[in-house]
Formats: C-alpha cells, sequence, structure tokens
C-alpha cells in the first residue's frame, strides 16, 4: 500500500450554525476515518469561520479545513461519497498534489 499512496488536500467548508464543539467533530470524524483504514493524515490546518462572498445554502459564513493526506487513489470513493452524504458539510474539494520532482543527475 505504500507504494500506491499519493498526497491529495480537501478543503471542506461546515455549517456555521453546528452546536458547540461541531467543528472540532466534524474534523476529528474525517482524520479517523482516513488515518484508520483509508490512508494517513499529513496536516491539518483549522482555518476558522470566514465571511462568503455568495450565500450559501442561505449561509453568509462557514468554517473552512483543510486536511493534507496520504492514500490510495482506489480509496478516494468512499471518502467522497462521505462528504456528498454529510449534512454538516456545505462545500468540500478533493485535490491530488503532485510529488515534487528532484532534477536529475546530469551526466558530466
Amino acid at each position: 500500500m505504500v507504494g500506491l499512496e499519493r498526497k491529495y488536500e480537501v478543503l471542506y467548508i461546515s455549517r456555521p450554525n453546528l452546536a458547540e464543539g461541531g467543528h472540532e467533530e466534524v474534523t476529528n470524524e474525517y482524520k479517523k476515518l482516513i488515518s484508520g483504514s483509508l490512508g494517513s493524515i499529513v496536516d491539518v490546518e483549522d482555518w476558522g469561520s470566514r465571511i462568503f462572498t455568495f450565500e450559501i445554502e442561505k449561509h453568509e459564513k462557514g468554517n473552512y479545513v483543510l486536511l493534507t493526506f496520504m492514500m490510495d487513489p482506489k480509496n478516494l470513493p468512499e471518502l467522497e461519497s462521505r462528504f456528498k452524504l454529510d449534512d454538516r458539510v456545505l462545500r468540500y474539494q478533493i485535490v491530488g498534489l503532485e510529488e515534487s520532482k528532484m532534477p536529475s543527475a546530469v551526466a558530466a
């Protein structure tokens, strides 16, 4: 599994009207899901509450979280379906990150 894993990021926006501790609960659930069986967490950045330019589902703001993780590409559909079905999440986007390319050695 180690050789097949790729690096991804998911940025998601949770609803502003979640109960106290709800934003952390959402983040912890996705961290457990990814690190439990699908892959491994690299970094978590909570960007906090931000105001939208346009309303999303009658909300003027939301809580942004960026998760960076390693995962086998065949596990992405399961993660994506979880985000689609989670009514606490207003929007999400999963992006694959390219590995940095090392310059090849030049023969003298």
